[in-house]
């Protein structure tokens, strides 16, 4: 008898039954699922479009204008920085209406990402 086999039935043959053999998968396992909401994505891609670039505060607000249902701002910063269609540029610096002074993230589109996920990217046109 030689110590050689051939295929998977050879070898469950030689060692025993497939029961025998079988990995159980670990418990706790991060359920598989998206880490973004896609329509959020999606408009946030429609504003920004393929030459644009804003910050999340910018983002932020134009969201809240154009729906009800708005992410919190930290929400937004996950998605920006988390669902891998958005570059980060630069760091700009920027003031609020009192005066004070912020460093803020100007992002922008990866249009490869987004198109490879089927996201449609067109030049932005903003209107206001």
């Amino acid at each position: 008898m030689t110590d050689r086999f051939v295929g998977c039935r050879a070898y469950l043959k030689r060692v025993g039954t497939a029961d025998d053999t079988m990995v159980k998968p670990s418990k706790g396992r991060r359920r598989s699922g998206k880490r973004y909401a896609p329509r959020l994505v999606k408009q946030i891609i429609e504003y920004l479009g393929t030459d644009g670039e804003a910050t999340a505060q910018d983002i932020y607000h134009w969201l809240i204008q154009r729906t009800k249902m708005s992410p919190t701002r930290n929400q937004l910063s996950n998605i920006l920085k988390k669902s891998g269609f958005f570059l980060a540029l630069e760091q700009v610096n920027s003031r609020n209406v009192i005066g004070n002074r912020s460093r803020c993230t100007l992002w922008g589109v990866d249009v490869s990402a987004a198109e490879k996920e089927g996201f449609t990217v067109v030049p932005s046109e903003r209107k206001w």
